[in-house]
């Protein structure tokens, strides 16, 4: 599996317009074969910025994306809204790997140490 975490910078007083043209690559990209989850999130402390979370069952899939007519017509679009560089995160997933157990954090506060994953 193949994950993309994307944060994207949008132009202030363009968000509306942004959260629009998302929402149809969203609604189109759900469609395609080898989608798992396509998601845009605004941030609730830069609520300029735009988080993207995408899962591909494989880089093939990814691929033809990346080729979708859709997609190209929304990425001629693109610059119009941003406000800065987009940043992209791609991680390969095996989803039947099992996360391993790390030791408890040490902290130098009175709260208990935790696992955090």
């Amino acid at each position: 599996m193949i994950v993309l975490h994307c944060t994207i910078p949008i132009r202030e007083g363009n968000k509306e317009n942004a959260l629009k043209q998302f929402s149809q690559l969203a609604q189109e990209t759900q469609c395609e074969d080898g989608c798992v989850r396509f998601e845009f999130f605004t941030s609730l402390e830069e609520p300029n910025k735009i988080l993207l979370i995408q899962e591909w069952q494989s880089a093939s899939d990814l691929k033809s994306h990346y080729g979708s007519q859709h997609r190209l017509s929304f990425l001629r679009q693109l610059p119009g809204l941003l406000s800065g560089a987009m940043t992209t995160r791609r991680y390969n997933v095996n989803p039947e790997a099992r996360p391993s157990q790390a030791p408890p954090a040490r902290t130098n506060s009175k709260r208990k140490s935790h696992l955090i994953h």
